[in-house]
């Protein structure tokens, strides 16, 4: 623990039986992402990706 967290929201499928993804099964590790892509190329990647955050 200790990184930073993500509360996501299903988009209530059935199939799924209305859960969100938690990363089981994430093509690179936390690590292997930093090391493989920029933060720009994250940006370019998340373009029209809708994110919220909430702060205490």
């Amino acid at each position: 623990m200790g990184t930073a967290s993500y509360v996501v929201s299903g988009l209530g499928n059935r199939v799924a039986l209305d859960s969100a993804p938690h990363g089981a099964g994430r093509e690179y590790s936390r690590t292997k992402a930093r090391q493989s892509f920029t933060r720009e190329q994250l940006r370019e990647a998340m373009a029209g990706i809708s994110t919220a955050t909430r702060t205490r």
